[in-house]
């Protein structure tokens, strides 16, 4: 994961008020800006917050898929899955 410790996710995850992964990977942290977002960075990503907010592993699938669709859609990312940055 791109510059930030799973005890920094959870962190922001229990004090900053999150609960959905989108809200965290776009406007809680610059992780989406950083290039390197990829549907494997947000999985790692929902699988941390699960931790803390008692997600099933339905509900990261659900957190993944619909932060990938968002990623995609509204800030450019292509569907690569790879953890290079975006060229």
């Amino acid at each position: 994961m791109p510059d930030y410790t799973r005890n920094e996710i959870l962190y922001i995850t229990e004090n900053e008020l999150v609960r959905k992964a989108s809200d965290l990977l776009f406007r809680r942290c610059p992780i989406a800006l950083s290039g390197l977002l990829n549907r494997s960075v947000i999985q790692e990503i929902c699988m941390i917050m699960a931790e803390s907010l008692g997600w099933t592993a339905e509900d990261c699938d659900t957190e993944t898929e619909e932060s990938w669709l968002i990623a995609v859609k509204y800030h450019g990312v292509t569907g690569k899955t790879d953890t290079q940055p975006a060229a």
